[in-house]
């Protein structure tokens, strides 16, 4: 199950071979699952002597709807400069390669070429096959 999140039995397991003194790599190997997962989980959950299997769990559902801010929204300058170069006629993957070249010590300028499409598709609506035109993004006014 590796590259899966932990399911809640998996933490009871946890659970139950901290209880038992067992060492992370034993529990990783019992659940297959690489060491520094477990490690990860009882360090994010409150350790060896205070982790608790249905705690974590609702930590983990807590941390995993909490709101996300879209990248455009918090970088409105990152969005304006994407605009005006997608009204150029640039792809997303050459932009996205052009902000990282032209800003490289710069992190808050890279974004990915998905990124930028799944902008698109989002605030436009459009389906997948579907193409975004620089006629709607100019009648769109993106961004606002």
């Amino acid at each position: 199950m590796p590259g899966t999140r932990l399911s809640q039995d998996e933490r009871e397991e946890i659970a139950l071979g901290l209880a038992t003194q067992r060492s992370f790599a034993d529990i990783a190997r019992q659940l297959d699952r690489p060491t520094s997962t477990v490690a990860r989980e009882v360090d994010r959950n409150g350790g060896r002597r205070r982790y608790r299997a249905t705690r974590a769990q609702r930590a983990t559902d807590v941390r995993g709807r909490r709101p996300k801010v879209r990248r455009f929204v918090a970088e409105r300058r990152l969005a304006r400069e994407v605009a005006r170069r997608l009204r150029k006629k640039h792809s997303p993957e050459q932009i996205a390669n052009r902000l990282r070249l032209e800003h490289p010590d710069e992190p808050h300028w890279w974004v990915s070429h998905e990124t930028i499409y799944q902008a698109l598709y989002r605030l436009f609506g459009f389906e997948r096959g579907h193409g975004v035109t620089v006629a709607s993004l100019a009648q769109s006014g993106w961004p606002a």
